[in-house]
């Protein structure tokens, strides 16, 4: 048995439970950066913020878990969402204000918050319609490598099956990896280099890629 085959022997997998939120969150808030340019605080509750987001958006969740602890997450939508969509924006409102009611949260949430009219506008210039979204795929740095996302992404892929979906789309940039889409055998439709805050130096790519079953 090799490293990855035994490293994955203690990872199960499961629907996203309410338990899981704030190790996700700080999860999430950790991969995008969030901490790089805010307190622990703030980065907190922009993590939580986009977790929740995301969760208005899915019909299907799986986290993997080693030992206990969330280390990996994907969400999706295999159809509309449906009546916990409501409750999901409802609760992102108190994560809105508290980051409004400081000067940090407000500097830091601008910062962030030009993406997602981006990925809007990628979705729109392709001129596509789809049946799916990958809305939430991440992996705790320290256990990437191990094929925890393989497994993640193939579950979802199970899951679309399932729904007769044919095909879908996810939004990425190169803070990530997106060639794992690439080799996963997705199909980039859609870039745009824009400057922005996180990156003064240099241009940041944002992509659409593509699915077809």
């Amino acid at each position: 048995m090799d490293l990855n085959q035994n490293l994955l022997k203690n990872v199960t997998y499961r629907p996203i439970q309410k338990s899981d939120y704030p190790i996700l969150a700080d999860l999430i808030s950790d991969t995008w950066g969030y901490k790089k340019f805010s307190s622990p605080k703030t980065a907190f509750r922009m993590g939580m913020l986009y977790l929740r987001g995301c969760l208005a958006d899915q019909t299907y969740s799986c986290v993997a878990v080693k030992r206990g602890t969330p280390v990996g997450l994907i969400l999706g939508r295999g159809k509309k969402p449906g009546i916990t969509a409501l409750h999901h924006r409802l609760a992102q409102l108190p994560w809105i204000l508290a980051l409004l009611l400081t000067r940090e949260g407000r500097s830091v949430a601008r910062m962030f918050g030009g993406f997602s009219d981006i990925d809007s506008n990628l979705l729109k210039e392709s001129g596509k319609q789809f049946d799916g979204e990958l809305t939430l795929f991440v992996i705790r740095s320290d256990q990437r490598g191990a094929g925890i996302g393989n497994t993640l992404f193939g579950n979802f892929l199970y899951y679309l099956k399932s729904q007769c979906v044919k095909n879908f789309y996810l939004f990425t940039d190169t803070t990530c990896n997106y060639g794992f889409y690439e080799h996963k055998g997705l199909a980039r439709i859609g870039e745009k280099s824009v400057k922005t805050p996180i990156q003064p130096d240099k241009e940041m790519q944002f992509f659409l890629y593509e699915y077809c079953a």
